[in-house]
């Protein structure tokens, strides 16, 4: 399901921007210029093409400076009202080519170029070697469209760069690697992958140097794109600054880093080395043989940003034994917004490490959909066993046991539907799958009520696909009440329940 809310925000704004020119054409002049600093977008951006439309000399100095707004729409509506008006905004936007902002002098040039004023070609050129990469091809239209050519190396340089043929910037050899190492920061991540892979084809020497000194850039994409050129070239030379990298604030230079390393063919020699190492390169192994000794510091990495890093810390700590991480284990699964995958690695280490304190946050992983196979099993490995008719049936569910759970089938509906109304929501979506996979007819009302008494999205959507055909229509009435739209795609997610399919 998606929010329909959101959808239909989304396409009211694209709608507004598309009407937006089309305001009537009875405004007068002073009307528009005093709608050109409204708060509304649309109101704005409509206002300044249409003294475009009017050729309304009275706009050009507001539009001028409308070519510096933080709005991205305001600035390219302004642009073309100028062009609009044509001649009498030459005179204006010669000088906004010489004025320090770079929208507007950028947006100034364009309009000169549009309006064939040769003068602007030096200016264009100068931002085009100069803007962010991303302004660059309107930029090289620009000047194309101007009848300009290059004529220099430097100049076909530039212009290749500026329209993103990167093949082309790499078939001119050395002369290209400085030109192609400033682009690199600007760029985003389809031409970062190419600017990488010409320079590692140009083969100069100089890029190895360039690269390791890129590890130190205050840009963290850049650090990343340098340890994964250097990695590609297996630069002896960059180990050590790629192993300090794997320290790095950021998780995907640590990463890149550490794949780095791998591909160069080194292995760490300390045992802070060797848990960084491990930990980034997805080896719970390696960190789990340096032993019980490392386990303080491995339990360190429990509160890293990256749900990756924390997964495989967890990993290795169930590997490495140690029973007394289970406390720092157990607040991961109590973590609200945690990831799945991290939970799921807590679950499986809490198995291993045998301390029965863990069996509480284990007993109400019993009641999630997502965790409570994995849960049984580790319960069962710490010798549990279900107390109470509620645990029970949490247990037979989690070990998908519908001979049991329908042999005392009154015990078992009354035990699922308290969890289904507990307010909670992962034993409230467990209950429901629970109910759908069983399939018992009697079941349907209970689900249809309480799906009329509840706001929670994922109850609706397990109904939806649930393969019954009262209780999809119930969700999508429940959609319609709530502001959602059905959305069809070809599959099922797994998480979902099939009726009386358990």
């Amino acid at each position: 399901m998606m929010n329909r809310g959101r959808k239909l925000a989304c396409c009211a704004i694209l709608s507004m921007l598309a009407a937006s020119p089309v305001l009537g054409k009875d405004k007068d002049v002073q009307t528009l210029l005093n709608d050109m600093n409204s708060n509304v977008a649309p109101r704005r951006t409509g206002a300044i093409s249409q003294l475009g439309e009017l050729g309304a000399v009275e706009a050009i100095g507001p539009l001028i400076k409308c070519l510096a707004d933080d709005d991205q729409f305001v600035r390219l509506r302004s642009r073309e009202a100028l062009i609009k008006i044509g001649r009498p905004a030459i005179p204006a936007l010669k000088k906004a080519i010489s004025d320090d902002n770079p929208y507007r002098r950028l947006g100034a040039a364009i309009a000169l170029g549009e309006l064939g004023e040769k003068e602007a070609i030096p200016v264009l050129y100068e931002i085009m070697t100069t803007a962010e990469l991303k302004d660059r091809p309107t930029v090289a239209n620009a000047l194309k469209d101007m009848g300009w050519q290059p004529q220099s190396e430097e100049e076909k340089i530039a212009f290749a760069i500026a329209r993103y043929r990167w093949v082309e910037v790499g078939r001119m050899g050395k002369v290209a690697v400085e030109p192609l190492m400033k682009a690199l920061p600007m760029a985003d991540d389809n031409a970062r992958r190419s600017i990488l892979e010409q320079l590692n084809r140009v083969g100069d020497e100089r890029v190895e140097g360039l690269m390791i000194e890129s590890l130190s850039s205050k840009d963290y994409q850049l650090r990343w794109a340098a340890a994964n050129a250097l990695g590609s070239m297996k630069s002896k030379a960059a180990i050590e600054p790629l192993v300090a990298c794997l320290g790095d604030e950021r998780n995907e230079v640590q990463k890149a880093a550490a794949k780095a390393l791998t591909n160069i063919g080194w292995r760490p020699k300390t045992e802070n080395e060797t848990i960084l190492f491990g930990l980034m390169s997805e080896n719970a192994g390696m960190v789990s043989e340096l032993g019980k000794g490392v386990t303080d510091k491995v339990i360190g990495h429990l509160r890293n940003p990256s749900a990756d890093v924390r997964r495989v810390a967890v990993e290795s700590l169930g590997k490495i034994g140690e029973k007394r991480a289970a406390a720092a284990i157990v607040p991961l699964l109590e973590k609200e917004g945690e990831e799945l995958n991290v939970r799921k690695a807590a679950v499986d280490a809490l198995g291993k490490l045998g301390d029965a304190k863990a069996i509480p946050a284990l007993e109400e992983c019993l009641a999630d959909w997502q965790l409570n196979t994995r849960a049984a099993a580790a319960l069962e490995a710490l010798d549990w066993k279900p107390k109470g008719k509620t645990s029970e049936v949490r247990y037979m569910l989690a070990k998908r046991d519908k001979e049991g759970l329908l042999a005392d089938w009154k015990e078992t509906n009354k035990a699922l539907l308290a969890d289904l109304r507990s307010g909670k929501e992962a034993a409230s979506r467990n209950a429901a799958r629970a109910l759908i996979s069983l399939g018992q007819e009697e079941s349907v009302k209970d689900l249809v009520n309480h799906l009329n008494n509840t706001r929670d999205k994922g109850i609706a959507e397990v109904c939806l696909n649930s393969g019954n055909a009262e209780l999809n229509q119930a969700a999508k009435d429940w959609a319609k009440r709530n502001g959602y739209t059905v959305m069809q795609f070809g599959t099922i997610g797994q998480n979902s329940a099939g009726w009386g399919k358990m």
